[in-house]
């Protein structure tokens, strides 16, 4: 017998960011403990598929180390609605601190970007997805954060 499950009853809050509903959980003492002894040790703090909140809580941890914002995987909530993706807030932390983006060039996550004539031959209008929405949200991310903030991400083995 199945019961509401705990990503739909506990995890995420009615709350929307950004068009989208967010986890309402931050980081724990113990997350907040564990990021800063990684830190310590030399390792890399990804915040690809953390929560707006926990992005949040652990951001002065970051700071006080002079760590990086990195996120490895990711595409732009504006085109793919969920909270894994960049939120504005973040896009801001990450051009403010010189943050680096991996920008993910996953057909799910391009399906819904907007793409301007000049990325897609006349033939081919209106475009979806693949390679002309890939550019489009580079540029447009480009045009926020810089494009030296920008690599290609990934998160194929």
């Amino acid at each position: 017998m199945f019961r509401k499950t705990f990503f739909t009853s506990k995890l995420f809050s009615p709350k929307k960011v950004d068009g989208v509903k967010i986890n309402f959980r931050g980081a724990t003492k113990k997350g907040k403990w564990l990021v800063e002894e990684l830190i310590k040790r030399g390792a890399w703090v990804d915040l690809t598929h953390s929560s707006d909140l926990f992005q949040k809580d652990i951001l002065p941890i970051l700071e006080k180390y002079n760590h990086p914002i990195l996120f490895t995987h990711v595409s732009l909530r504006k085109y793919y609605q969920a909270e894994r993706a960049l939120s504005k807030w973040a896009i801001k932390q990450i051009q403010e601190k010189e943050g680096v983006v991996g920008l993910m060039p996953s057909e799910e996550m391009l399906v819904d970007t907007e793409i301007p004539d000049m990325y897609c031959p006349e033939q081919c209008r209106p475009c979806q997805g693949g390679t002309p929405a890939f550019v489009s949200q580079w540029n447009e991310l480009a045009a926020q954060i810089g494009r030296k903030s920008i690599v290609l991400g990934s998160d194929f083995n």
